[in-house]
């Protein structure tokens, strides 16, 4: 074999031998750019933002009388909210059933990442002519749909006066001075310790005289382990009685058509020493003539001397109160 054979041979394995590691260098080296150049010119996928879940909160009102029975062709006015936001402003008017239903749209709290918080408020003014308007306040964080309710009783001056009374054909200038003091009982806010008892206000005999009978429901109850009934009848005649005694003396004082005024008003008292205990009521009478109430207004007597010519039933029996 000749050298020059030999020399190229092995020039053509040296040859081999480099070009095969080169080769794979270079595959090597080319694989992960080629990764990096496909994923370069891979498309992202976009993330749309979660839908907003729209709820409905119903709100109802249904508007009746003192008996009960509904009144038709009651406007109801309204202001809605969704979270903090004025949703809609309006009115409607009740149908036979006496009722209107507002359907308020409500979206989860923006504060929250998870759903919730579906806040709705519903404020509503009901009125009609010739009753006394009520306002009102509903709201709702339910995360479904749901129907809130409220029951509202329109009242008229009227509803004040015991039925009888007002169908009699007596008294017909009186009931008319009546109907004004209710009327200036409930405008002014006379009375911020008691209710005026509706179907209370009527003629009655007392041991053979005629009073003009009112009725109040206290609006506090008393903790009987602080006070007894004797205190809390005292508490009821400076809360009560003395107030409502001026506006009666100066409107509708009228010896010819009575003799004196029975303040009747319901207590009512409670045990805190127990969570459960419970309400109890307690029922007073101030019949009171006419002559001492003046004489009291105009402070020639003092108020133990109205008492002393009063007569004071608790629980329909007699009794006395000494206000010292």
């Amino acid at each position: 074999m000749s050298n020059e054979y030999v020399l190229a041979s092995k020039k053509e394995g040296l040859m081999k031998f480099v070009e095969k590691p080169l080769y794979g260098a270079i595959v090597v080296l080319m694989f992960p750019i080629g990764i990096v150049l496909m994923t370069g010119c891979a498309r992202h996928p976009k993330h749309s933002p979660p839908s907003v879940e729209t709820n409905l909160h119903t709100y109802d009102v249904i508007v009746k009388d003192v008996d009960g029975n509904p009144i038709e062709n009651a406007e109801v006015e309204y202001t809605s909210k969704n979270q903090t936001f004025l949703q809609d402003t309006g009115a409607e008017y009740t149908g036979t059933d006496g009722a209107v239903s507002i359907e308020v749209k409500a979206t989860p709290d923006p504060k929250y990442t998870f759903p919730g918080g579906y806040n709705t408020v519903f404020e509503y003014t009901a009125k009609k002519e010739g009753y006394n308007s009520v306002r009102g306040i509903m709201r709702s964080r339910a995360r479904t749909l749901v129907f809130e309710k409220d029951h509202v009783t329109l009242i008229k001056p009227t509803d004040y006066l015991d039925q009888d009374f007002i169908s009699s054909a007596e008294g017909i200038e009186l009931k008319v001075k009546i109907l004004a003091i209710v009327d200036l009982i409930k405008s002014q806010g006379l009375l911020s310790k008691a209710l005026l008892q509706k179907r209370s206000i009527k003629l009655l005999e007392f041991k053979a005289k005629r009073y003009l009978s009112i009725g109040f429901d206290s609006v506090n109850v008393y903790n009987v382990l602080q006070l007894n009934r004797y205190d809390i009848g005292k508490r009821l005649f400076h809360q009560i009685v003395r107030k409502i005694l001026g506006p009666l003396n100066q409107h509708i004082s009228d010896p010819r058509a009575f003799y004196g005024y029975d303040i009747v008003i319901r207590g009512r008292t409670k045990s805190l020493a127990g969570k459960y205990a419970p309400i109890e009521d307690i029922m007073y009478s101030f019949f009171i003539p006419i002559d001492a109430v003046r004489e009291y207004k105009n402070k020639d007597i003092s108020g133990q001397a109205l008492l002393d010519r009063s007569i004071i039933l608790m629980d329909d029996e007699r009794v006395e109160f000494r206000l010292q």
